[in-house]
């Protein structure tokens, strides 16, 4: 192992100690995803199925259709043309959903 750590240092590399995993396992959490090498199972994090939970509601809220809530007095003036509400959701990703690049060796 320390061969390995001595090559990535050479290399100019840097190791980030607290996400590594210095020993063999079966199971590890990279890139939003649960991997696991016993059952050969790839999912996301469930941090990551919390969070697009939570950005479909948000989404399901805002797209939901003028009168769906028992609201009748919407005429068919108010509602807003379907690329407006396209324009409407399109804001600001959260930190959280978007990846940074990853260099892998």
């Amino acid at each position: 192992l320390t061969l390995e750590i001595c090559c990535v240092s050479n290399l100019g590399l840097r190791v980030n100690w607290e996400k590594s995993k210095l020993s063999p396992v079966q199971s590890i959490s990279f890139l939003c995803m649960e991997l696991d090498s016993v059952n050969m199972t790839a999912r996301l994090t469930s941090k990551h199925v919390e969070s697009m939970l939570n950005c479909l509601k948000l989404f399901r809220h805002k797209t939901a259709a003028p009168g769906a809530h028992g609201s009748r007095s919407h005429s068919n003036a108010t509602r807003p043309a379907p690329y407006e509400t396209a324009s409407a959701l399109a804001t600001r990703p959260n930190p959280e959903m978007v990846m940074a690049p990853q260099f892998l060796l």
